[in-house]
């Protein structure tokens, strides 16, 4: 009864344990597809996570510090003193306001106002450039994302190149092992010559080779993925190997229209523009220290003396006073300060108008440059493509005969070195068409 059991129990359980398996592996593997990485993921976590950026987040919290700090003040400033002196030898009461020699502990409080009324619309021209200050940081946030997301989609597809390159490689490889077997059997027969099956050994070889060095470029390639979106070395990473074929397309670009787009998209214009506006509003301040500064202040305290007889309460309560008045100072000479101030801020200002008109020449001649490079590099894949699809169909044709023995190893590996540099020229120009898009793309500001 005993061992009936038992074998019941196992044969139920067996199938149970297999079922849990592969539903486990089932949920492994999927939840493997669903690690790689695509080119929005790398650039999304780098926008939310780079170091760079980060940096950028600071400075622009910096910047809204320094603008909340220069709305405050144009409002009141209030100050409380208090002091307390052990007098003694000769010296003048406080309160009395008469020369002593006796030992006297003596306190004075005072509150005190201060609000300027006009300096020159300093304040506001101050708000003024704080607030472009803010503006420029988030220009700068964008300027050093879209050099990161230039990094990313170079790593990127350097990445899906040198996969691709060593896949190749590993199927090349895997033919080649099977003919060489198929050499062995025809060398051993004595219908192949021992030369061919070197031959085919050196085929081997090379190919090898290829496919370590592949291996190599690859892990080169993810190290710089992960460097340009900031994951650590340490991490395993993958990414999407899936391509959008309709990405191999040419499209037009009106050449008319490149001011405004570069106007619109680039950070690099939009930084240098608020650098500009910023430096306007420096020049408007030092103009500012030309016009007089007219202050309100004010004060009340009190005072207390342990020389007079009246208790420390009625001291305070006697001795207090009040003071409200206007403080008006003009500027009359500064030995050419602020006029030399006002020169440095006006040349300034030329010197960012002339920055600006590089940047918007630069970007506008590198957008044009990114159009017919990737006129240029879509001729090549054109051209690649067929080239590739000749040494193909050559190399096909070329197998058959060699199975029949209608062709030697050495014309059939010449063909087949042909097809591999035909397939690796077809490679580096697709990859290099795809990217060269996506650059454009990122000019244009789609991505």
């Amino acid at each position: 009864m005993k061992k009936f059991l038992y074998n019941y129990s196992r044969a139920c359980l067996i199938p149970l344990v297999k079922l849990v398996l592969i539903i486990f592996l089932f949920h492994i593997n999927n939840s493997y597809s669903q690690d790689k990485w695509t080119l929005s993921d790398c650039i999304e976590y780098a926008s939310k996570n780079h170091n760079l950026i980060q940096q950028q987040l600071l400075y622009r919290q910096q910047s809204l510090l320094e603008l909340d700090a220069a709305k405050k003040s144009i409002f009141p400033e209030l100050s409380a003193t208090i002091k307390a002196n052990n007098n003694w030898c000769l010296y003048v009461d406080p309160v009395s306001n008469l020369l002593t020699r006796q030992r006297n502990i003596a306190t004075n409080t005072v509150i005190n106002l201060n609000m300027t009324l006009f300096s020159g619309m300093k304040n506001l021209y101050t708000i003024n450039l704080k607030q472009q200050s803010v503006a420029s940081a988030d220009a700068g946030k964008e300027k050093e994302l879209r050099q990161l997301k230039s990094d990313i989609i170079n790593a990127y597809y350097n990445v899906l190149l040198a996969k691709e390159q060593l896949s190749n490689a590993h199927k090349m490889k895997q033919e080649i092992e099977k003919e060489k077997t198929f050499i062995e059997g025809r060398v051993e027969s004595g219908i192949a010559h021992k030369r061919d099956l070197l031959s085919m050994e050196y085929q081997l070889s090379t190919i090898i080779l290829a496919e370590t060095e592949a291996s190599n470029l690859l892990q080169t390639a993810l190290s710089d993925l992960k460097l340009a979106t900031g994951i650590s070395q340490a991490e395993q990473i993958d990414v999407d190997d899936n391509i959008d074929q309709d990405q191999i397309e040419i499209f037009q670009l009106n050449l008319n229209l490149v001011d405004s787009i570069a106007s619109a998209c680039s950070p690099e214009i939009q930084k240098a523009k608020l650098e500009l506006e910023m430096a306007k509003s420096s020049m408007m301040i030092a103009k500012s220290a030309r016009y007089p500064t007219l202050s309100l202040y004010g004060n009340a305290g009190t005072k207390t003396s342990t020389k007079k007889s009246e208790t420390f309460n009625t001291q305070l309560n006697e001795n207090q006073n009040q003071v409200l008045g206007l403080l008006l100072t003009i500027p009359i000479y500064s030995n050419n300060r602020i006029s030399n101030s006002i020169s440095s801020a006006e040349l300034d200002v030329r010197i960012k108008q002339l920055n600006m008109q590089i940047i918007s020449e630069a970007f506008r001649n590198e957008l044009k440059k990114a159009f017919l490079a990737l006129n240029s590099s879509y001729g090549k894949v054109q051209s690649a493509q067929k080239q590739y699809i000749a040494a193909n169909e050559e190399f096909k044709y070329s197998q058959k005969l060699f199975e029949i023995g209608n062709i030697s190893t050495f014309e059939y590996s010449e063909i087949r070195s042909r097809m591999i540099n035909a397939q690796s020229v077809l490679l580096l120009a697709k990859y290099d068409f795809i990217s060269r898009k996506k650059s454009l793309d990122l000019y244009l500001g789609k991505i």
